[in-house]
């Protein structure tokens, strides 16, 4: 159930970034994904997490960095987090803490999402907790990289999607040179089972001004033959180019 649990959240940070932190997020995008929900601090999705740990509570899922209520020093590395203090009628604040205390004690990483520079929009990093204080009511969750992530995978493939598909079309080549026979000697021995393998994908960030200002300028032609544009948006009906950085 652990397992399976930590292995959903890594396909879920992966759903919204291929690198160590997701920028400029819609909330309503996290919240379709489950990442986040509410207006509490600890978001714990007791749907889907409740039964991981124990029958009684969840896991914490998410913690929302406002830097309004609590001090919460964040960092590009990690975020020292106070434990939850509210107001709030009966056991929120104490279920919330179990549930950052089970991230703590399994190894379970959790979703950090904080605010843009124009609030309207989230970064997220997903973060293991590394402390957990409960004498000084705060936990420290240190950011972690894809890689740090996948450690136990069978295999880790960090050639592009490109590279990955020519040596794949290589070795397929190799394979039909052989006989039928001898295929089918090897697939005999071979786990029917297909390999899980877990692919890191560098991209970047792409930049709207330069996006909006190419194809401004290519008034729905293509700058590399001239050509109109082959197809229409169907929002708009404006011509469709591909702008390439």
């Amino acid at each position: 159930m652990i397992s399976n649990e930590i292995d959903r959240r890594r396909r879920l940070f992966n759903t919204i970034s291929y690198v160590d932190v997701a920028t400029e997020i819609k909330p309503a995008t996290l919240r379709e994904l489950g990442l986040y929900g509410g207006a509490a601090g600890v978001w714990v999705n007791s749907e889907v997490t409740k039964g991981i740990v124990n029958a009684d509570s969840g896991v914490a899922v998410s913690i929302l960095h406002t830097g309004k209520n609590y001090s919460d020093s964040m960092s590009s590395d990690g975020i020292d987090y106070d434990f939850p203090s509210t107001n709030r009628k009966g056991a929120h604040d104490q279920n919330e803490i179990l549930a950052l205390k089970s991230c703590f004690e399994y190894s379970i990483p959790l979703f950090v999402i904080s605010k843009t520079a124009n609030k309207t929009l989230r970064n997220v990093h997903i973060g293991l907790i590394e402390t957990f204080d409960e004498t000084r009511f705060k936990a420290y969750i240190k950011f972690v990289s894809q890689n740090k992530l996948y450690p136990n995978a069978a295999e880790a493939i960090e050639e592009s999607q490109s590279d990955y598909k020519v040596n794949f079309e290589s070795k397929v080549a190799i394979s039909a040179r052989d006989s039928s026979e001898a295929r089918q000697e090897r697939m005999n021995s071979k786990n029917k089972k297909p390999t899980v393998v877990y692919r890191l994908v560098q991209d970047y960030k792409r930049d709207p001004d330069v996006i909006a200002e190419a194809l401004y300028r290519a008034k729905g032609l293509c700058e590399k033959c001239g050509e109109n544009a082959p197809f229409k948006k169907l929002s708009n009906g404006e011509p469709y180019l591909e702008v390439h950085l």
